[in-house]
């Protein structure tokens, strides 16, 4: 079998998934997915994966905890429980010394336990046709985020705009202003009368930031139980996109089915936003963040 571990939020959860399948489908292997970290109480991330049609033989969890001994001993002894104990770890860091990854891990025998983010198209690239169908929702959206997308179906040339704050701005990796600004004059260059929607959580900052650009961008404002989620769907329904240096952003552009969309990436080398994430035909842009210029 093959189970890989789902990295922190949903973006990071959906690359998890995906190679991990592209391993399980190659090894013609049962797929198990380990949820142990969004299942945690004190995680702040949910297992939103769950919302959409993927499949997988079996789902694996077990108790992680923060305190001292827990994190020193019992979090590992039950991990190994739930994976078994003759199951091979294999790291991401690890596996980026291979070659053909997916063929490395076809010769493993026995059972696998993948760990890592795998931000990389390349990753699961055999199996995309396959991945795009499992990652469709079950759910229909709210009557509210329908309004929404209503009117950004009914734009000729909708662009949705996704600005990453919450979390970023306490870490200090939140990209500065000029980055958004400069993709959507890029993206005036190339789309005729573009018009932007911008989805961030915090919709304020975003409004001072591109209040004196010279474009017609809505800020759409509604209510949901699962904002996150709706959010990322809305980001799809645009012809066009400007994402963010975020695996949710990431995931939301490549999901769009729109076959002639114009997609704006940040990129610089010297982060892990560089060439890796840009997929063919993607535009890239750099970016700074917090201040910090490009290198």
């Amino acid at each position: 079998m093959v189970i890989v571990h789902l990295s922190g939020g949903f973006g990071n959860q959906l690359f998890s998934y995906a190679f991990g399948y592209a391993v399980a489908k190659a090894r013609n292997d049962e797929f198990y997915i380990d949820t142990a970290i969004q299942d945690a109480e004190w995680f702040f991330r949910n297992p939103d994966i769950l919302k959409m049609n993927i499949s997988y033989d079996k789902r694996v969890t077990y108790p992680i905890t923060r305190k001292f001994l827990d994190r020193a001993l019992f979090n590992k002894i039950w991990f190994r429980q739930s994976i078994g104990l003759k199951t091979k770890v294999l790291k991401e860091e690890d596996l980026r010394k291979e070659e053909d990854p997916i063929t490395f891990c076809k010769k493993i025998k026995g059972n696998i336990y993948l760990r890592g983010t795998w931000a990389n198209e390349s990753w699961f690239r055999s199996v995309s046709n396959e991945i795009k169908p499992l990652f469709t929702f079950k759910t229909e959206l709210s009557q509210e985020a329908k309004q929404v997308y209503n009117a950004i179906c009914s734009c000729e040339e909708a662009v949705t705009v996704h600005v990453r704050r919450g979390d970023y701005v306490k870490i200090g990796v939140a990209m500065e202003p000029d980055y958004y600004i400069h993709a959507m004059e890029e993206m005036a260059r190339r789309v005729k009368n573009p018009e932007f929607f911008c989805f961030s959580e915090d919709l304020q900052w975003a409004r001072d930031a591109f209040g004196r650009a010279p474009f017609s961008i809505h800020y759409p404002e509604y209510t949901s139980q699962d904002k996150g989620v709706e959010d990322f769907r809305l980001l799809s329904a645009g012809k066009h996109q400007i994402i963010s240096n975020s695996t949710y952003s990431w995931w939301a552009a490549y999901l769009n089915s729109n076959q002639d969309k114009q997609i704006i990436i940040p990129c610089r080398e010297d982060s892990i936003w560089n060439h890796e994430t840009v997929v063919d035909g993607w535009i890239s842009l750099p970016f700074t963040m917090n201040g910090k210029q490009e290198r």
